[in-house]
């Protein structure tokens, strides 16, 4: 699930695969930014780890990632940030900051597919879509 800015409600939450999971992050000014929360929820019996990966930077907009307080953009651009052991309904909060560059034109758009998957098992995961848009 994902929530972005200071909003209390989470999107997606209790939803699984990429049907209706998807935030709308709208970027109004020009190298304005925002950051969204997505939050990784072992929905599983048993304690597990999760790996995360997730979509860069392209042109119009920058996208980086912090877990506990890190800079962890390589390690999730490379699907290999894993999150410590959770143990069941537990969760963990990754932060995606979404940022306008000056060569974004009001209307472009971007989607970040945040996926996160079992370390155990790597058949079971969840993802959701960020979309970033360019608005006056």
């Amino acid at each position: 699930s994902a929530r972005a800015g200071g909003g209390s409600a989470w999107k997606g939450a209790g939803m699984h695969g990429t049907g209706g999971q998807q935030l709308t992050v709208k970027l109004r000014q020009r190298a304005g930014a925002e950051v969204a929360r997505v939050r990784v929820t072992n929905d599983g019996s048993r304690a597990d780890a999760m790996l995360v990966s997730g979509a860069g930077s392209r042109k119009g907009f920058t996208v980086t990632y912090r877990f506990d307080g890190r800079d962890v953009t390589a390690k999730v651009r490379g699907g290999k940030l894993r999150i410590p052991t959770l143990a069941p309904g537990a969760s963990a909060v990754l932060k995606v900051r979404i940022a306008r560059t000056s060569a974004a034109s009001n209307g472009d758009e971007r989607r970040i597919t945040v996926t996160a998957r079992s370390a155990a098992r790597s058949t079971i995961g969840d993802s959701i879509v960020l979309r970033a848009a360019a608005r006056r």
